[in-house]
C-alpha cells in the first residue's frame, strides 16, 4: 500500500492511498475534536476517523457498478497518553461493503461489522519503541474470519519512523482487517511486514 496525507489544520487530516489487493483506492480523513492536555483538564484525545474506498480491480465474473464496488469505515478513537512511555487506544468502529461476494454455498453475506478496536504504545526510548493493535469484531461476522491482531517494532530516526511487524490480517485499510481476516495470530497465521512513514513540512 501507498498512501499519502494532508494536515489541513492540527486537527484534520486528508488523504489518499492505493492497495495491491484488489488494486484498493480508499479515501479518508480524521479530525480531532479534543486534545488531552498536561494538566488533565482535558484527559484524553478523540478523534474521527473515516474512510471510502473502491475495488477497482477488474472483475470477470460479475458485472459490478461503481456503487457496487464501494466500501467504507469509521470509527471514534478514544486515547490517553499515561505516561512519557506508555498511551492506549479504545476505538469503537464499523466497516461496511455494498457487495460481498459468497464463495461457499453454506457462507451467508455480511455487508456491516461492528467493532471495538484497541492499541497501545511502550517506548523504550526517544527512537525505540512497540506497539500493539487488536480488532474484536462484535456480533454478526462473516463465517471463518477471525480478529485481527499485529504487534510492531518502531524505530524513529528523526526524519522517517520505520515500523516493522507481525499481523494476522493480509489487508490495508480497517475495513477489510475487521470484515475479511481469515487468519489467527496465536495459530502462527501471521506476516512479517515493514513501513516506513515520512513527514515533509510545506
Amino acid at each position: 500500500r501507498l498512501g499519502i496525507d494532508y494536515g489541513i489544520s492540527d486537527r484534520l487530516s486528508v488523504g489518499i492511498g492505493r492497495t495491491s489487493r484488489e488494486d484498493n483506492v480508499d479515501l479518508r480523513f480524521k479530525y480531532t475534536l479534543l486534545q488531552q492536555m498536561r494538566s488533565d483538564k482535558i484527559p484524553v484525545e478523540v478523534s474521527l476517523k473515516g474512510d471510502l474506498g473502491i475495488n477497482t480491480q477488474e472483475e470477470r465474473r460479475f458485472d459490478f457498478s461503481f456503487q457496487d464496488r464501494l466500501n467504507m469505515f469509521g470509527s471514534i478513537a478514544i486515547a490517553r497518553r499515561f505516561s512519557d512511555r506508555f498511551s492506549f487506544q479504545v476505538a469503537p468502529m464499523v466497516s461496511h461493503f455494498n457487495t460481498v461476494v459468497i464463495e461457499t454455498v453454506d457462507q451467508a453475506p455480511e455487508h456491516t461489522h461492528y467493532g471495538t478496536g484497541f492499541g497501545g504504545e511502550f517506548r523504550l526510548n526517544m527512537k525505540h519503541s512497540f506497539s500493539f493493535e487488536y480488532f474484536a469484531v462484535l456480533g454478526d461476522r462473516t463465517k471463518g474470519t477471525q480478529n485481527p491482531m499485529a504487534v510492531s517494532w518502531q524505530i524513529d530516526t528523526g526524519g522517517h519512523v520505520f515500523q516493522m511487524f507481525f499481523m494476522s490480517g493480509n489487508w490495508f485499510t480497517e475495513q477489510h482487517l475487521l470484515a475479511r481476516t481469515t487468519n489467527e495470530f496465536f495459530a502462527g497465521d501471521f506476516r512479517l511486514g515493514f513501513n516506513v512513514n515520512r513527514v515533509f513540512g510545506l
